[in-house]
């Protein structure tokens, strides 16, 4: 596939755009009707959406794929980043979101490791795609068994 410099900086921007897009509106929406259905909707989005990139091959298909996961990416943040204060309480946030970010970042560099070796092994990075989506499956699985009130309960006995 031949995508010029000017056409991947421009996807990756979308990427970008639409997250700051996503973390106002399901922000928002979050607020007004609680963490769990946006988060299912955003995960299931993401899955989709790397679906879709694993049979790109135009640009305009990675277009899509942008708008798609950017939109799906900045609402998954801001649903986990609100559901640590529904359940925390506002009592040591700043440590367990520095746990929680040194976990994220560690996430991302292995995955970039992982997401390397499985192209230099195979050739392609469709496992890894793969690999990605069913992530996606388990965290929307994840939000669905999700009760934050009996969670917030339970740390307040504590």
């Amino acid at each position: 596939l031949d995508i010029s410099l000017e056409k991947a900086a421009t996807i990756i921007s979308l990427i970008g755009v639409l997250q700051i897009i996503s973390r106002l509106a399901v922000g928002k929406i979050s607020d007004i009707h609680g963490r769990k259905i946006p988060g299912i909707v955003c995960t299931i989005i993401g899955t989709v959406a790397l679906i879709l990139l694993m049979g790109a091959r135009q640009p305009w298909e990675f277009y899509i794929f942008a708008l798609i996961f950017g939109a799906s990416y900045g609402g998954i943040g801001v649903v986990n980043l609100a559901m640590v204060g529904d359940i925390f309480g506002r009592l040591n946030i700043g440590m367990i979101m520095g746990i929680l970010e040194v976990a994220f970042a560690t996430g991302s560099a292995l995955g970039s490791v992982l997401g390397g070796y499985i192209f230099d092994v195979t050739g392609s990075y469709l496992w890894a795609f793969i690999i990605g989506a069913a992530t996606m499956i388990v965290v929307t699985l994840l939000y669905s068994a999700m009760n934050l009130q009996k969670a917030r309960a339970k740390l307040a006995r504590l």
